[in-house]
C-alpha cells in the first residue's frame, strides 16, 4: 500500500471538460484512507472548492490548494506562502492591462474578482468557487497567496508576457489551456507535498503523484512514484513510471495496490 497519494485535479481525474469526480472515485479514496493512506488533490483550485469537489469524504482527506500555497492535514492549515503586497497588486495590475484577461486573486477560502470584469458569473456557477467583487487590488482584505489569469481563448493571450515580467522572482506557471498562475517564488505542488512529508514524517520517496502538465512537473520530479495520463505534456511523460489513458483509472490502480 502506499501511503501517501497526491492527484491533480483538470486534466487528470478530471478530463475532457469533466468537472465532477467518477462515482467510484469516493467510496474508493474512502477505504483506501481508512487503511491508513494519505490522499489529497493537488490543485489550483480554491480549498474550499475542493472540498465540494470530494463531498462525503471532505473531512478525511488532505489538500494542496492554489498549485502549493496552501496545504491542509487534518483539517489544519500547515503550510502557507504569500507574496509581498506591492508584487499581488503589481500582477494583478498587469493582466488588468491585458485586453481580454481576467484576473482572480486568491485568498484562504475565497476568490477576489474586480468589479466590470464580466467574470463574477464564470467564477461563481462554473469554477464554483466563493467570490467577492473588489473596486481595486489595493482593496484587497487579505495576504496575496495567488493571483491568476484567464482567458476564454487559451493562455496564448498573456502567459509569455506574464513570464516575461515576473518570472525573475515569482513564480509563473502555465495551468491548463485557460489559465496562468502567478505566485511567491519557488512555490509549486511541489513545495506543498515537502511540506506534508516534514509534517507526517513520510519521505518523499514513499509518495504517488498524478499529474497532466506544467504545473505538475515539480511535484511529480520529487516523489519515489510519478504517474501520468496518456496525453500529459511531454516532460510529464518522460519522469513518470507509469501511464493510462484514464486519469480515475490510474488512481484506482494506486489506491488498490
Amino acid at each position: 500500500m502506499y501511503k501517501v497519494i497526491a492527484a491533480d485535479l483538470d486534466g487528470t481525474l478530471l478530463q475532457n471538460g469533466i468537472r465532477v469526480l467518477r462515482e467510484d472515485m469516493v467510496p474508493l479514496i474512502r477505504d483506501y484512507v481508512r487503511r491508513g493512506g494519505i490522499f489529497l488533490p493537488a490543485s489550483g483550485r480554491q480549498h474550499l472548492n475542493l472540498q465540494h469537489l470530494f463531498s462525503g469524504i471532505e473531512d478525511e482527506i488532505s489538500y494542496i490548494a492554489e498549485n502549493g500555497c496552501l496545504v491542509f492535514h487534518e483539517g489544519e492549515l500547515i503550510y502557507r506562502s504569500v507574496m509581498s503586497r506591492e508584487d499581488g497588486i503589481a500582477t494583478t495590475r498587469a493582466i488588468m492591462d491585458i485586453p481580454g484577461a481576467r484576473v482572480a486573486i486568491s485568498g484562504v477560502e475565497c476568490t477576489y474578482i474586480l468589479k466590470g470584469q464580466d467574470f463574477y458569473s464564470h467564477i461563481t456557477n462554473y469554477v464554483k468557487n466563493k467570490a467577492v467583487e473588489l473596486d481595486s487590488p489595493e482593496d484587497m482584505p487579505e495576504d496575496f497567496f495567488k493571483v491568476s489569469a484567464y482567458s476564454k481563448d487559451g493562455v496564448e493571450l498573456f502567459d509569455k508576457k506574464l513570464k516575461e515580467l515576473f518570472a525573475d522572482h515569482l513564480t509563473v506557471v502555465t495551468s491548463g489551456n485557460f489559465w496562468t498562475d502567478i505566485m511567491p517564488q519557488g512555490v509549486h505542488k511541489g513545495t506543498g507535498l515537502k511540506a506534508l512529508s516534514e509534517h507526517t514524517g513520510i519521505p518523499l520517496s514513499e509518495f504517488v503523484a498524478l499529474g497532466d502538465h506544467y504545473n505538475d512537473l515539480e511535484m511529480l520530479s520529487m516523489v519515489g512514484h510519478p504517474a501520468c495520463v496518456d496525453n500529459a505534456v511531454p516532460e510529464i511523460m518522460a519522469i513518470s513510471e507509469k501511464h493510462m489513458e484514464n486519469g480515475c483509472d490510474l488512481l484506482k490502480y494506486y489506491l488498490m495496490a
